[in-house]
């Protein structure tokens, strides 16, 4: 269900009108795909429980990067919801973007503690949690802390809106931060024709590629250079998802000599 729940929360969002006029077309699809990323870990999820895998390290993370993006993004649901020019239709869909992230976030955290054997606790959890962010911090080897910090108090000072699209920002990055850890974590293990990990890199390249049309289209006109860096970020998580189907493909149907 909470798979069905955040496809539903993206394609809302993808195609509600912007009262903005499209000056923040890169924030609504990376929403949009945010939700479309959370929809797809929800399925191999689901598919990991059918099958009896939550105990994998792999699923486990999976679960608490859902979680992550599932809490911190409620803090978007104004930003998400401004986009809507007026009040009614704007508080209707607070309301249901705070139950689907609430619902998400319960499944996370119900397919984490099954992960575990049925026994979990809050410590338990804030351990795993701080353990997996740091580990997520750590592979993406961030420099310029002091920077961080600043952009941090400089985005307070920007209104409402723009703070909380910047927040859901931040849990969509978490929840693809673990997805490429995982990523990274398979590729030491030669584990990446896995079907999960085949599907990892196709969400986060489809990502990218949403993100890179956004900033290409923004604010208005067309500049692709802004979208650049993003449209090269994709391209290695796709052709690793076709490389690794066509091997696992051949794996599966030799060829007859």
């Amino acid at each position: 269900m909470a798979s069905y729940m955040f496809g539903f929360m993206g394609a809302v969002l993808l195609v509600m009108p912007d009262h903005t006029v499209n000056t923040m077309v890169s924030s609504k699809l990376g929403g949009a795909a945010g939700y479309g990323i959370a929809s797809g870990l929800c399925y191999i999820l689901q598919g990991a429980t059918n099958h009896d895998r939550l105990k994998s390290v792999t699923y486990k993370r999976l679960n608490i990067g859902l979680l992550g993006f599932s809490l911190m993004s409620l803090a978007a649901v104004p930003g998400e919801a401004g986009f809507l020019p007026t009040f009614v239709p704007a508080l209707l869909l607070s309301l249901v973007a705070t139950i689907v992230r609430l619902l998400g976030a319960f499944a996370a955290y119900s397919g984490w503690v099954q992960g575990l054997g049925g026994k979990a606790s809050p410590r338990t959890l804030i351990q795993d949690f701080a353990q997996d962010t740091k580990e997520t911090l750590l592979g993406l080897r961030v420099k310029h802390k002091g920077a961080l910090f600043r952009n941090a108090f400089v985005h307070l000072a920007i209104g409402a809106f723009e703070i909380s699209l910047h927040w859901s920002a931040v849990a969509r990055l978490f929840m693809i931060s673990t997805i490429i850890y995982s990523l990274k974590d398979a590729a030491e293990r030669d584990r990446l024709q896995g079907t999960t990990f085949i599907q990892l890199n196709v969400m986060v390249g489809i990502w990218a590629f949403l993100v890179g049309i956004g900033q290409t289209v923004y604010p208005l006109g067309f500049a692709p250079k802004r979208g650049a860096i993003m449209f090269a970020f994709a391209v290695p998580f796709i052709l690793s998802a076709l490389v690794n189907t066509r091997l696992k493909s051949d794996k599966a149907s030799p060829r007859i000599k």
